[in-house]
């Protein structure tokens, strides 16, 4: 990877997108993200999340009983599902992207079918690095995407993710198999990018994260694209051999992810990153069922 120079990104002010996730289309405006490049290995380096409203300041553990006052919000209601196909459409960063001067991030579409068929798109979006937002910027490169017959194309998790706490949380390992509370998050995480979750899932998920050890509400905030989320974190790790930083926004109304970032809070020695550089990020834009894949 190349080094990249450090540059500082305004806040991340005045966005308009502020559609909500749950079944409603949103634009297909790129979207906004304030990164900027770190000193070191291609590092870049995010804005870390801006917290608002008055629960903001402080930081408590997320009661068990409670995940993120969201459980309330969805026991009870039925599936919102009306098609037999899942649509994501999500934008992801990884500093393995990182390049001089400039910001590449991958907007990503996923139709598939219970049957094995399935469509994929996947396209590069590149902008300088001073950009605080990415809205309206053309792809530099869109390939048609990839298409999958009938029984060609398996999510990690094959079933429906369960209702049931329990067998939710050993559904997980499917996506990650650690021991540490860390690896909770991250699955939560990377099962939201091949399922879209109906209200009594997205409970049981919920539930699921209020058990993990550490785990600290901040209150509500904007995301990377304006949205108003419910903050999560956990920290893991220790000073001397590097902490990191795993953050979920989540919708307070829906219970949908809205993000998720993972941050070098204090890189490991030797490292070229500078402290809290993120690392990945992953903006879920819009989620819903449509009766067949697009031709």
């Amino acid at each position: 990877m190349s080094t990249t120079h450090h540059h500082d990104a305004p806040p991340l002010d005045g966005i308009d997108e502020r559609e909500s996730y749950a079944r409603r289309r949103v634009p297909r405006a790129v979207v906004a993200l304030a990164i900027v490049a770190a000193v070191g290995a291609a590092a870049m380096v995010v804005r870390t999340i801006r917290e608002t409203g008055d629960q903001a300041d402080t930081a408590h553990a997320v009661p068990a009983s409670s995940p993120l006052p969201l459980s309330a919000l969805l026991n009870g209601q039925p599936s919102d599902a009306d098609g037999s196909v899942t649509y994501l459409h999500i934008r992801t960063w990884d500093i393995a992207d990182a390049t001089r001067d400039v910001l590449a991030t991958y907007d990503e579409q996923l139709w598939w079918h219970p049957d094995g068929s399935a469509l994929a798109k996947r396209c590069l979006v590149i902008e300088p690095a001073t950009m605080n937002r990415l809205a309206n910027q053309p792809a530099a490169s869109c390939p048609p995407g990839h298409r999958a017959e009938p029984g060609q194309w398996v999510p990690r998790l094959a079933g429906p993710p369960s209702t049931d706490r329990e067998t939710l949380r050993r559904q997980l390992d499917a996506y990650d198999t650690g021991d540490g509370p860390e690896h909770v998050v991250r699955a939560v995480a990377a099962l939201c990018r091949e399922h879209l979750l109906d209200p009594r899932q997205r409970s049981a998920a919920l539930s699921v994260l209020a058990d993990v050890p550490g785990l600290k509400w901040h209150g509500l905030t904007q995301d990377r694209v304006g949205r108003q989320g419910a903050a999560v974190t956990l920290d893991t790790g220790d000073p001397a051999a590097g902490m990191v930083r795993d953050i979920l926004l989540i919708d307070p109304a829906s219970g949908h992810l809205l993000g998720y970032e993972q941050i070098a809070m204090t890189p490991p020695p030797g490292s070229h990153l500078k402290p809290e550089s993120v690392v990945k990020m992953i903006v879920y834009l819009e989620g819903q069922w449509a009766a067949a894949l697009p031709q």
